[in-house]
């Protein structure tokens, strides 16, 4: 677990690293190199460039047709991960922990997760990682009101 820490770490994985490191500390709490680990990744995620989405090729969801700058305030925080919002930040990109994929939804829809809801005009395909260059293809749209 240590060693795909560090590999995530150096991916800008910086969440995934520091579960990684929190795991392998869980298991073994003498592990030095996830003690290490979970030290850096904390400061790395602080002082990182913030990562810079953009997706394109949307027909229905031609919104989504745009770049999204990664926000990791927690305030912005989604299910303990860091959320993507539009320039305009009238559209967010969001994990989804129940569904285990990226969706994009309105902004203004986000309320609606707290009631239950996993509102989205677009998902990626499930368990994929946002950051990575294979998973801009393939994701789902649908229509606002199906």
């Amino acid at each position: 677990l240590s060693s795909r820490g560090v590999v995530k770490s150096e991916l800008g994985w910086y969440r995934d690293a520091a579960a990684d490191f929190r795991e392998a500390l869980r298991r073994n709490p003498q592990e030095t190199t996830a003690a290490w680990g979970q030290s850096l990744v904390a400061a790395q995620e602080n002082s990182a460039p913030l990562r810079i989405i953009t997706l394109h090729g949307f027909k229905v969801a031609t919104a989504m047709n745009t770049q999204f700058v990664e926000r990791r305030q927690p305030q912005y925080s989604i299910g303990g991960h860091e959320t993507y919002w539009s320039s305009d930040s009238k559209l967010v990109l969001y994990w989804s922990s129940e569904q285990k994929l990226w969706k994009g939804c309105r902004a203004i829809d986000l309320p609606r997760l707290s009631a239950g809801k996993q509102p989205g005009l677009v998902g990626a395909p499930q368990r994929g990682n946002l950051l990575s260059p294979s998973l801009l293809r393939g994701w789902y749209e649908w229509e606002i009101g199906r």
